[in-house]
């Protein structure tokens, strides 16, 4: 019998939506892909290499914004093809990445359901899958209705330019740029898409320039605007059948009709594929002579009911009518991903009750199941090291758990499921946690370890705590050190990770806190906003509402993939005041686009306000165009004015007790850009973002406070980081010197170094700044940086002592 199981990736949880593998012995199956699913496949330890197919239930930075990082992770793998499936909005949601999610040995496939079908979806040796969508009761739902699927063609709109708005900073509604191809909407988005990953390459290396060997008409296309695109509110559910099995081979039977001896073998093969057989002495015999009873053909289903709006159309379907107590068919479990309210209504209640007694439902949504901490490893490290600073290091909160659910209520077995759950299909077994997957948060926590440290630490760990507090208490009764201007300005690394998240890093972002001010966030990888929520908790809402200023320095994937769902949950929150975005151009058009699938507010000049990063430069040169080179002074979109930009940001720098901010061209892979920002108090914090050794950042950082530099390799791989236009420790020390920076901040680490990035320091002086390394989560006041220097080598006997096989990772994937 063919083994089946599905694996709860990750559940509903502050930093994580659900996720579920669903695993054969040849493929496997993804459903769903919020921020951090390719983290969380790292931590259940799951490949890429089988996947076949990946199925969205919805189109939004829930359930879909963590798809371009799994693509992109499978592409690594040496996956050839995948076929993508999801509601209406897919193929625009994969175009509007085109500009950095190129991965030419991937051939990817869209497939966007729009109606209801007794076809299947997809289908191979191992899964048939359906697909059922459930409209909420306030629009049309059948499919003799169908919907329209994009606004009016460009054919239909007026051929319009896009242009800045300086003295609110927003997009016009007007002006809109043409896609410059009269060609139908749906077929230009796949047009995109096949070149995007078109499956040609065995490599999938990027150009150090930033782009692949393409001709310009392609990069003409990705720098056009994509058609209007309309939201359809409606979600998709899952109905997955396994395989048809035969009976098991009776060989006594078999036997005794004559079937003796190794000539007898392709005999055997045939009635177990179902043929019937003559024996050379006239005998017949027919598979249901020798085979036992047919095994019923094993199901699941994955549920998605948004709202309780969502219920009638659901429970309505026809689709699910097989499973309600068919003798061919056993339906084993349904995963459930629910709204609020959705289990207290009566209506789904009733409509499980169909499904029978012995089908196990688990059931996950924000208002149902417990907030677990799903990074668990990167949560116990940082537990073990609140032992060494509580106020530096703290440890990943939670959220007040919901009021408990009766149970008894409820029809069939249930689970309320958590990651990582896992459930056999076939052969059919309970629920359980999965082996493999180390959780040591949990019962560290459960057994006091948050107050105990002799409970999680070794005595040699012990013992390196206290030789560095000993060594900090000693140098501060020799030389008290003086409050200086910035002291309490404080850093919050959200992601220290190049590249791809690893098991105890994120992906790019740094949180900027001072007095009096908004925060302001510097490079906004995927899953920020679910780092923001483990670090502040209850109060991250406060954090995302009065949040000032987003600079993204650049658009790989790294460093912007977390921005719409940072602007998306700050909407809900209704914040009243806008927020400031400095960053490339590219940034401005995949907002623009994507705000067809969810609103973001770009129109809104109380919302957002948007500033070209060109336009700050610290030496801007007017003569030149957004590709360096001479123009008058127009880009394609219209936007220009150094002079406003600089006038539209004054209204920032008020608010938050600036004197200046500008940007510095950076030398990496494309256009990207570092940033400077001077307080009025006369502190100052540079933030190199990627790229190499660079003259011109020392020069218009000159006597920083502090300098935020990625140092992405150690010494020894000083040619992978000229190759990857990166920096080592030893050359981003070095600018470091060359600015005269008081302090630097080290981050942006390769995946070689898992844990804690090896750094060999000299001594601080007038020329040698205090050098720190940076940690998911640590809380660096510029007053205390030096402690963190001081900090490393009981930071690195903490980690060696919690070493386990998972540390080493696949250096192929990274950088």
């Amino acid at each position: 019998m063919p083994i089946w199981t599905a694996t709860c990736i990750a559940a509903e949880s502050a930093d994580t939506n659900m996720s579920i593998l669903v695993e054969s012995e040849a493929n496997s199956y993804i459903f769903n892909c919020g921020e951090g699913t390719s983290r969380s496949m790292h931590h259940v330890k799951k490949g890429y290499k089988k996947l076949r197919a990946l199925f969205a239930t919805e189109i939004n930075t829930d359930k879909s914004s963590g798809l371009p990082g799994v693509l992109m992770q499978t592409a690594e793998s040496g996956c050839a093809k995948l076929d993508v499936f999801g509601p209406s909005g897919l193929e625009h949601y994969l175009a509007c990445h085109r500009g950095y999610m190129i991965r030419e040995s991937l051939q990817v496939t869209p497939h966007e359901i729009t109606e209801e079908s007794s076809n299947p979806i997809h289908s191979d040796q191992a899964l048939t899958v359906f697909a059922v969508p459930a409209y909420p009761d306030d629009s049309v739902g059948d499919s003799g209705q169908k919907r329209e699927r994009d606004s009016p063609e460009p054919s239909s709109l007026p051929r319009k330019r896009v242009k800045l708005d300086h003295s609110s900073g927003k997009l016009s509604s007007q002006d809109i740029p043409p896609s410059g191809l009269e060609e139908d909407p749906v077929a230009l988005r796949r047009r995109i898409i096949q070149g995007m990953f078109p499956g040609s390459r065995k490599s999938t290396a990027i150009q150090p320039t930033g782009r692949t060997n393409r001709g310009q008409d392609w990069w003409k296309l990705v720098q056009k605007m994509l058609p209007p695109f309309t939201r359809q509110s409606y979600s998709l559910s899952y109905i997955l059948l396994g395989p048809r099995t035969r009976g098991k081979f009776d060989i006594v039977k078999a036997e005794a009709l004559g079937l003796i001896g190794r000539q007898s073998g392709p005999l055997k093969r045939k009635l177990t594929e179902g043929e019937t057989v003559t024996l050379k002495d006239g005998t017949i015999i027919k598979p249901e002579m020798v085979l036992g009873p047919t095994p019923l053909r094993p199901a699941m289903i994955i549920i998605d009911c948004p709202s309780p709006e969502h219920i009638p159309s659901l429970t309505g379907s026809k689709s699910f009518e097989a499973y309600q107590g068919n003798n061919s068919i056993r339906l084993h479990c349904m995963f459930h991903l629910l709204g609020p309210g959705i289990l207290e209504d009566p209506r789904y209640v009733q409509w499980l009750e169909k499904f029978g007694p012995d089908v196990h439902h688990l059931y996950t949504g924000r208002d149902i199941t417990p907030d677990r901490v799903r990074f668990t490893s990167a949560a116990y490290a940082q537990l073990r090291l609140s032992h060494l600073d509580k106020d530096m290091f703290r440890v990943p909160m939670s959220f007040s758990p919901p009021p408990p659910i009766d149970t008894s209520k409820l029809p069939g077995k249930t689970t309320l499921l958590q990651h990582p759950h896992i459930i056999s299909i076939t052969p059919p077994l309970e629920p359980s946690f999965r082996s493999g997957e180390v959780d040591l948060l949990h019962p560290a926590l459960e057994n006091g370890g948050d107050k105990n440290m002799e409970a999680i630490l070794l005595p040699k760990t012990i013992q390196a705590y206290k030789d560095a507090w000993d060594a900090i208490s000693e140098e501060q009764s020799i030389k008290p050190r003086e409050s200086q201007p910035g002291d309490k300005f404080s850093v919050i690394p959200l992601g220290t990770s190049s590249a791809v998240s690893t098991k105890y890093r994120s992906v790019s972002g740094l949180l900027l806190q001072w007095p009096n001010a908004g925060p302001f966030l510097f490079d906004c990888g995927e899953s920020t906003y679910g780092q923001l929520r483990r670090h502040f908790g209850e109060a991250s809402d406060d954090i995302l509402r009065n949040l000032r200023c987003i600079f993204i320095s650049h658009m790989h994937a790294d460093h912007q993939l977390g921005l719409v769902k940072i602007l998306v949950k700050r909407r809900q929150l209704k914040p009243t005041h806008p927020i400031y975005i400095i960053s490339p151009i590219d940034a401005f058009r995949c907002l623009r686009e994507y705000n067809g699938i969810e609103e973001l507010g770009i129109y809104d000049p109380d919302a957002i306000r948007f500033v070209y990063s060109d336009n700050l430069l610290w030496s801007y040169n007017p003569d030149l165009d957004l590709d360096g080179k001479e123009s008058s002074g127009k880009g394609s979109w219209g936007i220009q004015g150094v002079d406003e930009s600089r006038r539209l940001l004054n209204g920032l720098k008020s608010v938050s007790g600036l004197s200046d901010i500008y940007t510095v061209r950076a030398f990496h892979r494309g256009l990207c850009h570092s940033i400077v920002i001077k307080h009025a108090e006369g502190w100052s914090v540079v933030y190199s973002g990627d790229t190499r050794p660079n003259d011109s950042l020392a020069q218009a950082g000159h006597n920083a406070t502090l300098l935020i530099h990625e140092a992405t390799f150690g010494d020894d791989q000083a040619e992978a980081a000229i190759a990857k236009r990166h920096s080592t420790i030893g050359e981003a020390i070095g600018i470091a010197k060359q600015m005269c920076a008081k302090n630097v901040l080290l981050t942006h680490f390769s995946n070689r170094y898992p844990k804690v990035m090896e750094l060999t320091t000299g001594k601080e002086g007038r020329e040698n700044p205090t050098i720190g390394v940076a940690f998911d989560h640590a809380v660096v006041k510029l007053g205390d940086l030096w402690k963190l220097n001081r900090y490393l080598k009981a930071i690195e006997q903490s980690y060696d002592d919690s070493e386990d096989v998972d540390d080493i990772v696949d250096v192929k994937l990274i950088d």
